[in-house]
């Protein structure tokens, strides 16, 4: 267990109190199970690449989560991919800034996951940036 102190309002204290003690529940659970909800409800608005770049590491987040990038992340790269082969040259800068943005948290998620066809879809693209 890591120790964290934090400072509150006097009245948000002794509503925390109050309640623990009507409800029965030591104060310290009772602040664990806040700060874990409170983490689990907020960890989605933060991106993978954030995530990573803070953390080091994707382990922690739910694998239902991970899954979820790696299938919208696969098809955004697909699309891009396809509309590189599609759109006359002058257009190909604004798929490739879209690629650009997206690049960063395949490689995040690549080194992570091993995902095999999210590695080929990021080798197709950069073939094509490479010609």
């Amino acid at each position: 267990m890591k120790d964290k102190h934090f400072r509150i309002p006097e009245t948000q204290a002794t509503d925390f109190e109050v309640l623990c003690k009507l409800l029965g529940i030591p104060e310290k659970q009772a602040g664990q199970i806040a700060l874990r909800e409170w983490v689990r409800r907020n960890r989605a608005q933060v991106s993978l690449e954030i995530w990573t770049e803070t953390r080091g590491s994707i382990a922690p987040m739910n694998n239902a989560l991970i899954k979820l990038q790696l299938t919208i992340l696969k098809a955004d790269l697909r699309e891009v991919n396809e509309l590189l082969e599609k759109v006359a040259p002058e257009h190909q800068l604004e798929f490739l800034r879209k690629a650009q943005k997206m690049i960063p948290t395949a490689l995040a998620l690549i080194a992570e996951t091993d995902d095999q066809e999210l590695r080929g879809i990021v080798s197709e693209i950069v073939q094509k940036v490479s010609k």
